[in-house]
C-alpha cells in the first residue's frame, strides 16, 4: 500500500555496485550521466507510485547516486531549490532522510568519525576500490591520532594530512565539499530515527515461512563464509559490511554472474540475508511498501532493478526535466495518485473487498503518468512503468523472486502481453511470474 516506501536498490553499497558496472560495461557514455538519469528516473517513477521514499543517512551521505548529483553544479541547485519548495508547506516532504542525530553534522560525525577505531570509515562511494582502501587508512590514522574534533569536516580535514597521494588527498577534499552542501539542505528533508532495528524478529519470521534457510555448498571455501553468516545473523546487529568484505575476498559472486552450483547457493543465501536485512530497516522506519531491490550486490543486477527494462524513451522521459518541472507534474497527476492510494487502503484496511475499483484507479494513474509525459500509452508502456516502479506490497519475502511493482491483488496482465513479457523480461523468474501472475487473473481466480 501506498504510504512510505523503502527500496533496497538505494542501498549505499548498490548504488556503488551499480556504478561500478557502469564504469566498467557502458563504452562511449560518461558513466555519472548514466547513473544520472537512471536513478532520477527509479525515484521519480518510485515517488509516484510509492509514496514518501524513505532513506537512511548512510544511503544518501554515502550514495553514489546523491554524491554524484551533489557534485553537478546545475543538478545540485534544481534539486536542492526542489526540496525547498517541498519544504514551505511544513508536509511530507517525498524524500525523507532518517537520520540518527539531532543534526546533519552530528549524524555525519557520528557516520565518519569514531574514536579509537581500529579501521577508518570505508566510503562506499568512492570511485574504486584502491580510493577507498587509500581514504579509510587516511581516515583511521586521523582518528588514531590522539585529537579530538567538534565537526566531522574539521577531522576529515585532518585526515587529509595523512594521506600520501594527490589523488587520495583529492578523494577526501571532494567529499568535504559534497557533504557541506548536502548539509545545508532545508531540515525538512530530514527526520529523526526512528524504532527499533529487529534483525531477529523479522529472520524468525521468514524461517518460519521457509522463505530463508542455510545452504551448504560442499566447498569447504564457500562453505567456511556460510558458516560465517550463520554465526553472524545469531546478532541483534549482525555486521553486514564485515560478511561482505569476507565474501568478496573469498569468492567473486559480486564480480560476475554464478558460474558453479557453489557460487549459486551462496548468492542466494546472501540475497535471503539482504531480503531479512533490509525489511528489517524498513520496518523500524514504518515503512508500509517495499522493494526487490534487497538482492545480491552485483552491478547488473541492480541496474535491473533501477531500470526494469523501461524502453529508453520512458527512461529519458523521466529523467530529462528538471526536478522543478518534476513537481510540477506531480501536482497534475495528484488527484490520481490520491484515488490510487484511498482505493488501496480501503482495500488493505477491509472496508472494500472488490479490487475492480482498485484496479481502475491504478490503470488511471499509470495512463495519466504516461500522457503527462508524452509516453504512447500502450499495454506494453504500462507494464513496464508499473515494473520500473515501487512495490506496493509489505510481504515479498519470496525465495523465487517478485518484482512487479505493485500486489499481485491489484494488478492486471492480460494475456496478450505474455509474448512480449517471454521476449523482454531479463530474468526467468521475473518472467514466469509475470506470466503466472496473467493466467491467474485470466482465469478469474
Amino acid at each position: 500500500m501506498p504510504g512510505r516506501y523503502f527500496g533496497g536498490q538505494y542501498d549505499s553499497v548498490k548504488q556503488a555496485a551499480y556504478l561500478d558496472y557502469v564504469i566498467n560495461n557502458n563504452p562511449g557514455k560518461l558513466p555519472y550521466l548514466v547513473i544520472l538519469d537512471h536513478y532520477t528516473a527509479r525515484l521519480r517513477l518510485d515517488i509516484l507510485l510509492g509514496g514518501n521514499i524513505i532513506l537512511t543517512d548512510a544511503m544518501f551521505f554515502d550514495g553514489s547516486y546523491f554524491q554524484t548529483l551533489f557534485l553537478h553544479n546545475e543538478k545540485r541547485e534544481d534539486f536542492m531549490n526542489f526540496i525547498r519548495l517541498l519544504s514551505i508547506g511544513g508536509g511530507a516532504p517525498l524524500i525523507e532522510i532518517r537520520q540518527r542525530k539531532r543534526t546533519v553534522a552530528d549524524t555525519l560525525k557520528t557516520m565518519i568519525y569514531r574514536e579509537n577505531r581500529p579501521n577508518g570509515f570505508l566510503f562506499s562511494s568512492l570511485s574504486s576500490d584502491y580510493l577507498k582502501t587509500k581514504v579509510a587508512e587516511s581516515l583511521s590514522s586521523a582518528q588514531n591520532s590522539g585529537r579530538d574534533f567538534e565537526r566531522w569536516d574539521d577531522f576529515l580535514l585532518n585526515a587529509v594530512n595523512y594521506a600520501d597521494e594527490e589523488i587520495v588527498k583529492d578523494a577526501i577534499k571532494q567529499k568535504i565539499d559534497v557533504l557541506r552542501y548536502m548539509e545545508n539542505l532545508p531540515p525538512n528533508i530530514f527526520r529523526a530515527w526512528e524504532g527499533v532495528f529487529n534483525f531477529q524478529d523479522v529472520l524468525s519470521d521468514a524461517i518460519n515461512k521457509q522463505r530463508f534457510r542455510i545452504i551448504r555448498t560442499g566447498d569447504p571455501v564457500f562453505d567456511s563464509v556460510i558458516s560465517s553468516i550463520e554465526n553472524e545473523i545469531t546478532k541483534q546487529y549482525p555486521d553486514r559490511s564485515k560478511l561482505q568484505n569476507e565474501i568478496a575476498q573469498k569468492t567473486r559472486i559480486f564480480a560476475r554472474r554464478p558460474t558453479t552450483p557453489a557460487e549459486e547457493k551462496l548468492e542466494l543465501l546472501w540475497g535471503q540475508f539482504l531480503q531479512v536485512y533490509n525489511r528489517a530497516i524498513g520496518k523500524q522506519h514504518y515503512c508500509d511498501s517495499f522493494d526487490i531491490g534487497e538482492i545480491a550486490v552485483r552491478g547488473d543486477r541492480t541496474g535491473t532493478i533501477i531500470v526494469e527494462e523501461l524502453s529508453q524513451a520512458t527512461l529519458q522521459a523521466l529523467a530529462k526535466d528538471s526536478w522543478f518541472d518534476f513537481g510540477r507534474k506531480y501536482n497534475n497527476l495528484s488527484k490520481y495518485r490520491e484515488a490510487w492510494i484511498r482505493e488501496v487502503w480501503d482495500l488493505e484496511l477491509g472496508r472494500k473487498s472488490s479490487i475492480t475499483d482498485a484496479r481502475r484507479a491504478l490503470d488511471n494513474l499509470l495512463t495519466q503518468i504516461l500522457r503527462e509525459y508524452r509516453i504512447r500509452p500502450t499495454i506494453e508502456d504500462v507494464v513496464k512503468v508499473v515494473g520500473g516502479g515501487a512495490s506496493i506490497d509489505s510481504d515479498l519475502m519470496d525465495p523465487d523472486g517478485f518484482s512487479l511493482a505493485v500486489s499481485t491483488k491489484i494488478i492486471n496482465i492480460p494475456l496478450q502481453t505474455l509474448d512480449l513479457v517471454r521476449r523482454q523480461w531479463v530474468y526467468s523468474r521475473d518472467k514466469a511470474n509475470l506470466i503466472e501472475y496473467g493466467q491467474t487473473f485470466e482465469q478469474g481466480i
